[in-house]
């Protein structure tokens, strides 16, 4: 018998970033098989369910040793073989004669790990292909799951990157660097480095930057413990870093204030190839913006707030396309999920600014009769765009 279909379903169960589980069965001894992938103290593991007799053995198996199992199981000569994959399915069946019929189909409904809220969502990092990140955050409880508490972070995640995943380069430098500015707890971090390293194997290298010399040891232990070579953390002034390599990518993830403006100019600064800066507070204009047709808005605090953060953040992306850049602001998660959920993303075009940039830039600025922070930090490394 052609044991070809062995090979490619063997393959198919040992990559760890897409295979689910599988069923084999009409073994002609009766015995029939299924395994699906688990975790094991925060490592990928495989539950292994063997059923004979209407009686079921159970046993864990590491994943390091479940390419050589999945082998010595296919030799067993089952009939109808079912390996479940994120990315489709394989389906094998063996006629009486001998002829293998082997066939790819789509996967099964339902088959990942994810709770039944998110099933069917195409979440960029799941319990099987980021089970080690996802477990050291806590996300996931001790049968591998996502915790319910943990719900809003696990979205935050995958939404951040899913809104990451279309403006990233189609031909990545070697290696790819990003800078993570005022870095914090650097949940986001370690997220982007594992999806970039991991599952679309880019040799990505991250460092992250913050004035907080205790989150620096926390974040720098945390690496070491899931053991990433390529992610680093320094305890420095944005300001005054110099980095070993320009990033290509740099992030400014709820940086307080004008920390989001510094971050935006060293990122124009370096020519990275994308910003994204997500603010959180801000109190530049809060106090400066004045205007006698939006007295009826201003006179109340709260609306002046809101206001400021619109205008500031306004600023910013008008000043980054003046810079040459593309930009959007958007929605960074749900609003249910936290509570500062804006989001600057800019692209490099290498392009001069178009002049409508110019205009619509000073216009605004002028209407409210301010000069931002973004615009004099930018004015140290492209000083004409503003003139």
């Amino acid at each position: 018998m052609n044991d070809h279909y062995q090979e490619i379903l063997a393959q198919a169960a040992s990559d760890v970033a897409h295979f689910r589980g599988l069923t084999f069965s009409g073994n002609r001894n009766g015995i029939r098989i299924s395994a699906r992938l688990t975790l094991s103290k925060g490592r990928p593991a495989i539950r292994l369910v063997e059923t004979l007799n209407n009686r079921e053995s159970t046993r864990e198996i590491a994943w390091d040793l479940w390419p050589d199992q999945v082998r010595k199981l296919l030799v067993q000569e089952h009939t109808f073989l079912h390996v479940r994959r994120d990315d489709g399915d394989w389906h094998v069946k063996i006629t009486r004669k001998g002829h293998v019929l082997l066939s790819r189909g789509k996967p099964t409904a339902g088959s990942d790990q994810s709770t039944p809220h998110d099933r069917g969502k195409n979440y960029a990092l799941t319990p099987s292909n980021a089970g080690a990140f996802l477990n050291s955050l806590d996300v996931l409880d001790e049968q591998g799951r996502i915790r319910p508490s943990m719900q809003a972070k696990y979205r935050q995640i995958n939404g951040f990157l899913s809104l990451l995943e279309p403006i990233l380069p189609e031909k990545p430098p070697h290696p790819y660097h990003i800078c993570d500015c005022g870095c914090g707890s650097a949940h986001l971090s370690f997220a982007i480095y594992h999806y970039l390293n991991q599952v679309l194997n880019w040799p990505a290298s991250l460092v992250g930057v913050d004035r907080n010399a205790e989150l620096i040891q926390k974040n720098t232990a945390w690496r070491d413990r899931l053991d990433w070579p390529g992610l680093s953390f320094e305890t420095v002034d944005l300001s005054r870093y110099n980095p070993v390599d320009p990033p290509n990518l740099v992030l400014s993830l709820h940086a307080c204030d004008t920390a989001t403006d510094i971050a935006l100019a060293r990122g124009v600064e370096w020519k990275a190839g994308i910003i994204i800066a997500a603010p959180c507070c801000q109190h530049e204009l809060h106090r400066k913006i004045e205007s006698d047709s939006f007295q009826g808005l201003l006179r109340h605090g709260i609306l002046r707030e809101r206001l400021a953060d619109l205008v500031t953040d306004a600023l910013r992306a008008a000043a980054l396309r003046l810079c040459g850049y593309s930009v959007k602001v958007i929605e960074f998660s749900a609003p249910s999920d936290t509570g500062r959920n804006l989001m600057i993303r800019a692209v490099r075009t290498n392009r001069p600014p178009e002049p409508a940039a110019t205009q619509e830039y000073h216009a605004l600025k002028s209407f409210w009769n301010i000069t931002p922070e973004i615009e004099r930090l930018l004015r140290a490394s492209v000083p004409t765009v503003f003139d």
